[in-house]
């Protein structure tokens, strides 16, 4: 399911056959930096009280983008819940809170998908019986120097 979702992060990005520009000037830690900050921003929206904990993965991967050698960093954010609560409800108010956000349940469950202002994305999903909100992102798409390995986690 995570990479299910990591896809649609990816697809839903600048690196779609759309067109949309190749970030150049993003390194791998620049765009693991942003796309970490936007899961932040994105894990605030839902309201403290409701809030547990937070848990941001350290490190991501990277997924290839169409044009050869570009990629995007993917990571994940999980925001535990101190009870049950309203999948729908909570996910149409975390769309709602950003101006791109968009609510749907195309996937078969709700979710919503939200852009950043750097070209990052995230996959707004509930997961463990609506007691955790899943939080999967991607960067925007960028160039990806010879020296450093495609394969490697960041």
């Amino acid at each position: 399911m995570i990479a299910l979702l990591l896809v649609t992060a990816a697809a839903t990005t600048g690196c779609s056959t759309g067109g949309n520009a190749v970030e150049d000037s993003l390194t791998v830690e620049d765009a693991k930096a942003a796309t970490q900050q936007f899961e932040t921003d994105v894990a605030a929206t839902i309201p403290d009280e409701m809030v547990d904990r937070t848990e941001q993965d350290e490190t991501g991967v990277l997924l290839p983008c169409n044009e050869e050698n570009t990629y995007q960093w993917t990571g994940n954010t999980r925001v535990f819940l101190t009870g049950p609560a309203d999948e729908e409800a909570m996910l149409q108010q975390v769309a709602e809170s950003f101006d791109n956000g968009t609510y749907s349940t195309d996937s078969g469950r709700p979710e919503t998908i939200i852009f950043g202002p750097g070209g990052e994305a995230a996959v707004v999903s509930y997961r463990e019986n609506a007691v955790a909100i899943n939080i999967a992102s991607g960067s925007a798409c960028f160039s990806l120097p010879d020296d450093v390995d495609p394969t490697a986690e960041y």
